[in-house]
C-alpha cells in the first residue's frame, strides 16, 4: 500500500472504470461498499505527484480499513479480456451447464456482476431443470461475497434437487441463523442418519445443537449430541463438548450422564 512520510512517499491519484460491490472486506471483515478502479501510483514530494511508478488495478478497496488488492492494470485488463473471451467464445460454440458454469466463474473473478447476472438468467431459460448448475453458481456467488442472489439460487436449486445434500446444508444454515431450528432439522435429517459420518461432514448438526441449547431446548440438543457421540466417539473426550452436554444435562436435572469416564494417559512410574 502507498505510504508517506511528512509528504515523501507514494500515493495513488486518479479513478477511471469504477465499480462498487456492497461485501464483506476480506481483511476486517465489515460488510462496506468494495470499490474497484484503475488508478496510477506517483511517487509524491510535498503530496505533489512528481515520477509516475505505473497505473494500477485497485480491488476491493475498503473503506473502513483501506486495505485492498492491487493488479497491474494492463496485465489486469489484458488477462480480463483474454479470459472472459475465451470463455464467453466456448460458451457459445458449446452452451452447456458447464460452459455456463466456467464463463459465471470467469465473470465474476474480474467483478463484471452485471454480466454475470445476465448470463444466470438467460442459462436458466436455456437449462430450466438443471439443479447442479444453479447449486455450482451458488456457490461461486458466495465465494464472490455476492449474496443475495446466492440464496435465492440454493432455494431454486432445493426445489428441483431436494435430494443434494449441500444445498440441505446451505438452506439449513439460513434456516438456523432466522431461528427456524425445525425447518433446518428437517433439511439435515440425513445427518441424522446411522453412518452418516463416513460420508458427510457432521458440522451443521453441531451447529444446529448449539443453537438449541442458546433456545433452551436442552432435550433436542441432547438427542443430537447423542447421535454425534455414536457417530464420532472421540469426541467424548473433547473439553468444549463435554461441557456442551453437561450444561443441558443439568439444565434437565439429569444425573446419569451420556458422556463416557475421561480417557486419562497412563502415566509410566519411575522404577
Amino acid at each position: 500500500m502507498p505510504a508517506t512520510y511528512n509528504g515523501v512517499g507514494t500515493l495513488y491519484y486518479g479513478k477511471r472504470n469504477r465499480s462498487v460491490r456492497i461485501a464483506p472486506c476480506r481483511s476486517c471483515g465489515r460488510v462496506a461498499h468494495l470499490e474497484s478502479y484503475d488508478t496510477r501510483l506517483w511517487f509524491v514530494i510535498i503530496f505533489i505527484p512528481v515520477l509516475p511508478l505505473g497505473r494500477k488495478r485497485i480491488i476491493d478497496a475498503c473503506p473502513a480499513c483501506t486495505r485492498h488488492f492491487v493488479a497491474g492494470a494492463d496485465e489486469y485488463e489484458q488477462a480480463r479480456q483474454l479470459q472472459v473471451s475465451a470463455a464467453q467464445e466456448e460458451y457459445r460454440r458449446s452452451p452447456s451447464p458447464l460452459t455456463a458454469l466456467k464463463l459465471h466463474g470467469t465473470l465474476l473473478a474480474f467483478h463484471e456482476i452485471e454480466q454475470a447476472e445476465s448470463l444466470r438468467q438467460s442459462a436458466r431459460q436455456k437449462f430450466p431443470t438443471d439443479g447442479e448448475m444453479l447449486v455450482g453458481m451458488a456457490a461461486q456467488l458466495g465465494q464472490a461475497a455476492v449474496y443475495e442472489p446466492m440464496a435465492e439460487l440454493y432455494e431454486a436449486a432445493h426445489r428441483l434437487r431436494p435430494d443434494l445434500p449441500e444445498v440441505r446444508v446451505e438452506l439449513a444454515l439460513r434456516r438456523i441463523d432466522s431461528g427456524r431450528l425445525e425447518e433446518a432439522r428437517k433439511l439435515l435429517d440425513f445427518l441424522e442418519a446411522p453412518g452418516a459420518a463416513r460420508r458427510h461432514s457432521l458440522g451443521p448438526l453441531d451447529t444446529l445443537a448449539l443453537h438449541y441449547q442458546k433456545k433452551g431446548r436442552h432435550q433436542e440438543a441432547l438427542e443430537i449430541a447423542q447421535h454425534l457421540l455414536d457417530e464420532l466417539p472421540r469426541i467424548g473426550q473433547i473439553h468444549r463438548f463435554r461441557a456442551f452436554v453437561a450444561r443441558s444435562e443439568k439444565a434437565l436435572g439429569r444425573y446419569d450422564s451420556m458422556l463416557p469416564a475421561r480417557a486419562f494417559p497412563q502415566r509410566v512410574l519411575p522404577r
